[in-house]
C-alpha cells in the first residue's frame, strides 16, 4: 500500500487520553502511530523493531513500552482501533474517487471509439455519396435511390440526378482541367462519366435543363 500523505490527528482526544504521559512517553507513542499510519497495517510486537521506531534504547524503551502499550491491543502484532478505522475511510474515499476517474475515462474512450468508427465509415461510404465543402458527406443520395448493382439507376430520382449534377457543378468550378476525373466522393462511378463527357448515364432531359449536351460514346 502505497504511504498517505497525511494523518488525521484528533488533538482534543489525543490530549485527553494522554494526560498522563510525560515528554518522552509522547515522543515515543507519537512515533509509533505516526509510523502506524504511514505503513497502513499493524506494528509487529518485536521490542527490537519498537525501539527502532521510537527512537529509543533498549532501557528507554523497557521503561515506555507499559504506557505506549495502553493504547494498542497486543496480539502477535500492535493494533490500533482508531487508526485502523481512519485509514478504512481514507481507502474507502480514495477508491471511490479512482472508480469515478475510470467510468468518465472509459466513458471519453468510448465516445472517441465511436466518433472514429463512423469517421471511418463515412470516409469509406463514397459509392453514392457526394462530398463537397458546402454539403455534408453522407446521405446526398439516400432519398433517391437504395445501394444496387452499378448498372441499376432505374430507381434514381430527377431530384437526385439535380443534385448529383449541381454538386458535381460546384466542384468543377475553377477546375477546368479535372472535371473529367472527379474524385469518387464527387461523382459516383455508377453515373458513368461526368456531365458534358461521352459515357454519362445522366438521362438527357436533366443534362439539357443543367446546360450539358448529351454525349455518345464513339
Amino acid at each position: 500500500m502505497a504511504a498517505l500523505p497525511y494523518m488525521q490527528f484528533y488533538i482534543a482526544d489525543y490530549l485527553a487520553d494522554t494526560a498522563h504521559l510525560d515528554v518522552t512517553e509522547h515522543g515515543a507513542y507519537l512515533l509509533l502511530i505516526m509510523t502506524y499510519w504511514q505503513r497502513g497495517k499493524p506494528l509487529p510486537n518485536d521490542d527490537v523493531r519498537l525501539a527502532r521506531i521510537a527512537r529509543c534504547s533498549k532501557e528507554q524503551w523497557a521503561a515506555v513500552r507499559p504506557h505506549c502499550e495502553e493504547f494498542f491491543d497486543v496480539t502477535d502484532v500492535w493494533r490500533h482501533k482508531r487508526i485502523d478505522a481512519d485509514l478504512k475511510a481514507v481507502n474507502a474515499r480514495s477508491d471511490q474517487v479512482s472508480g469515478a476517474a475510470k467510468s468518465r475515462w472509459n466513458k471519453k474512450k468510448t465516445r472517441h471509439a465511436n466518433a472514429l468508427r463512423t469517421h471511418m465509415r463515412t470516409q469509406c461510404d463514397t459509392d453514392t455519396d457526394i462530398y463537397t465543402p458546402q454539403t455534408p458527406h453522407r446521405g446526398a443520395f439516400k432519398s433517391g435511390f437504395e445501394k444496387g448493382s452499378k448498372s441499376d439507376l432505374s430507381a434514381m430520382t430527377a431530384d437526385a440526378w439535380d443534385k448529383a449534377i449541381d454538386r458535381y457543378r460546384q466542384f468543377v468550378d475553377g477546375r477546368p482541367h479535372a472535371s473529367e476525373h472527379p474524385p469518387p466522393g464527387v461523382w459516383s462511378d455508377r453515373f458513368g462519366k461526368p456531365p458534358g463527357y461521352p459515357g454519362c448515364r445522366a438521362p438527357a432531359d436533366i443534362l439539357n435543363r443543367h446546360g450539358f449536351e448529351p454525349r455518345r460514346l464513339q
